[in-house]
């Protein structure tokens, strides 16, 4: 579906000198790395048809026929979450890992500004798996800054009261978004199996009940469905970033761990009895993860700056280039 916007998109954070499969994650704008994700994301969305979520068709026997979109956005999740294990678990150097965990907490962050709230719900995901969570000095030696945003979306991301926190956010954001799948599939599994196709009804005069169609589970069904398909119409305006597209599209599959690989590097990185680094040790990364950040910080700013002025210069150019034609036509800008 091609889409047409009344303004350019937000020129890509990115450093045009190139991006290998082999680079730091970090040396990526995490905004950068939150929009091509999300792009992504708003693509499979935006394909799931009502049917796909009818009668728990993700979950049958005949699942890849009834939902491939479905499934698609499911698939990207769970290959995004042990992506963000495999960057953490990559860092040998315990200072250099909490410098990769606090990046990917930055980039969930970016993508709940984004509104993305299902790649928030992703990241941290793969950051919540057994073989990063047990990171201990890993954990402790985070920026201060990344431990407060991480609590943040902790809490949002929280199960506590039927996700009470994020369907209030949700429900008060602007679209574009992208909601949390996760939550949708389960409001509909409950409808399905709490609730019978048909309810029995008393006869009148006294006759045998009768067995009528349950028109309210039909009605929650459509609401639930009115609701993707709400957040489905309104697109993200978000230029591609070819580099970061290829790197997630195909070098992200050939450097995923399976689960088992997550855990036996996690255990190399922090072997089980020794959960306790000495305090100085975990001060000290997190002395030097913070001059890190602060560095990368300043870095991000001057992208930031950069892609500002040439995005302002391409208005002017392109204002100009109105006036231009408009005068050559005879017309008055």
């Amino acid at each position: 579906l091609t889409r047409s916007f009344a303004s350019a998109p937000p020129l890509p954070l990115f450093d045009l000198d190139g991006f290998g499969a082999l680079d730091r994650v970090a040396s990526v704008h995490p905004r950068e790395w939150a929009r091509q994700l999300t792009r992504r994301e708003f693509d499979l969305l935006e394909r799931i048809g009502p049917s796909e979520l009818l009668r728990q068709a993700w979950a049958g026997a005949e699942k890849k026929a009834r939902a491939p979109n479905v499934l698609a956005l499911v698939g990207l999740a769970n290959a995004t979450a042990a992506w963000v294990a495999s960057v953490v678990l990559s860092e040998a150097e315990l200072c250099a890992r909490a410098e990769a965990y606090g990046h990917l907490v930055d980039v969930a962050a970016e993508c709940l500004a984004l509104r993305n709230f299902n790649g928030t719900f992703t990241i941290l995901a793969g950051l919540e798996l057994a073989s990063v969570h047990r990171l201990k000095a890993t954990k402790g030696a985070l920026a201060p800054r990344h431990r407060a945003a991480l609590e943040d979306l902790t809490d949002l991301v929280s199960y506590s009261a039927n996700r009470r926190r994020y369907r209030r956010e949700l429900e008060a954001a602007t679209p574009p978004c992208v909601p949390y799948l996760g939550v949708f599939l389960t409001d509909l599994t409950f409808l399905e199996q709490g609730n019978p196709a048909t309810v029995e009804v008393a006869a009148p005069c006294g006759g045998p009940p009768r067995q009528l169609v349950n028109w309210s589970k039909h009605q929650a069904y459509a609401r639930v469905l009115e609701d993707v398909r709400f957040y489905q119409q309104s697109a993200y305006n978000l230029a591609p970033c070819l580099p970061l597209e290829l790197y997630l599209e195909c070098a992200v599959p050939q450097l995923l761990l399976d689960e088992d690989e997550q855990y036996e590097r996690s255990l190399q990185l922090e072997p089980r009895g020794e959960d306790e680094l000495p305090a100085a040790c975990v001060a000290a990364a997190a002395e030097e993860a913070a001059r890190r950040d602060s560095a990368r910080k300043a870095g991000m700013r001057r992208l930031e700056e950069a892609a500002d002025q040439l995005a302002a210069s391409c208005r002017e150019h392109a204002i100009a280039r109105r006036e231009r034609e408009a005068s050559a036509a005879g017309l008055e800008v």
